[in-house]
């Protein structure tokens, strides 16, 4: 299997009505592997084969939230909807073909879906809460419909010229070859570094207190560091906390303007937030230990903070807007806090 680039919205191929899998083939059986792959590495939870520029209809998914239980990969081809419950649900939801970007869309709660398998056999089932959001978001990929297709207009062109400047500061592959953006050089004398795997929730270690990291010494920091960095770009993320890697210290990485062409990658061990502004910002947050799951918080819109670089040195920062929300977001790790409740 291989990871696949994933297409970034605006691209035609992602409007174009997909077409039918005549018989299951050894490349439907392939397309279908590099799905999957390429849907649990980015992280996602469905991935139409349009997404990556094939166009067949055929989709992945696996809502299973429970890092405990094994994955429930699925691959539906020639999928169809033969039942839709009349009770709506709202979800907020977001797209790896339009990353960082959600919105509130409305659909059937229940649904009955019928599709081939890759066993060449009719398959029918139930889906219900997120399973059937997802389904019927992946559906509509293999009919030309994006979810901000369903929001209003004034918001939906609002996205699009976001993922236009974002596709024009970043135009080519990731050193990696999954996403759709070269990440910037690691700072100083970082290296390359190794991606690490991402802890998901519900796992308990992220409800846990990080300890001090700084009894870690500078090589086992830079190591450290060079990891959770080419990690956090890997997976089109802003920051990333070392809980979040499985690593209970307390040391973050933030870049709150990369995708906006402006990197400024920042090391932060031992952080503490000096100054909270009285002014409060509500705004949808993400989070790569809770992939498609956004949640509206509100935090103070400005804040100092405090913290130790890779020299040892004391560093103080006044942060507002994103940043500050990215850092805020970070330390809540720290400190076992996440955007959901269990």
């Amino acid at each position: 299997m291989s990871l696949r680039p994933i297409l970034i919205h605006p691209d035609p191929r992602l409007k174009k009505v997909a077409q039918p899998v005549a018989r299951i083939t050894p490349e439907i059986e392939t397309l279908a592997a590099d799905m999957l792959a390429t849907m649990y590495e980015a992280p996602g939870i469905g991935l139409a084969a349009p997404q990556i520029g094939v166009g067949l209809r055929v989709f992945t998914m696996d809502a299973n939230r429970d890092p405990e239980a094994p994955r429930a990969p699925l691959v539906l081809v020639n999928p169809e909807v033969t039942w839709a419950s009349d009770t709506p649900n709202t979800y907020e939801e977001g797209c790896l073909s339009i990353p960082d970007q959600y919105g509130e869309v409305t659909r059937p709660a229940q649904i009955r879906m019928r599709w081939l398998g890759l066993d060449g056999k009719t398959h029918e089932r139930e889906f219900d809460e997120l399973w059937a959001t997802c389904a019927q978001h992946e559906l509509d990929h293999l009919d030309g419909v994006l979810f901000i297709d369903h929001l209003s207009a004034i918001k939906r062109q609002m996205i699009t010229r976001k993922m236009v400047k974002l596709k024009r500061t970043w135009p080519v592959p990731d050193r990696t070859g999954a996403s759709g953006w070269m990440r910037p050089d690691l700072p100083g004398d970082l290296g390359l570094g190794t991606l690490r795997d991402i802890v998901l929730w519900p796992d308990p270690r992220l409800r846990l207190r990080a300890e001090p990291a700084g009894y870690m010494t500078g090589p086992e920091l830079r190591v450290l560091a060079a990891d959770m960095l080419a990690t956090m770009y890997h997976a089109q993320g802003r920051g990333l906390a070392a809980p979040q890697i499985g690593v209970l210290r307390r040391i973050f990485v933030m870049d709150a303007g990369w995708k906006d062409g402006a990197p400024d990658p920042l090391v932060l061990i031992d952080p503490e937030i000096l100054v909270r502004s009285p002014q409060t910002e509500t705004a949808t947050e993400g989070c790569l230990s809770i992939p498609g799951r956004p949640v509206e918080v509100t935090r103070p819109a400005a804040i100092g903070i405090g913290w130790y670089d890779l020299d040892g040195r004391y560093q103080v920062r006044d942060m507002q807007g994103p940043a500050a929300r990215i850092a805020q977001h970070e330390v809540d790790h720290l400190d076992g806090l996440l955007i959901v409740k269990d």
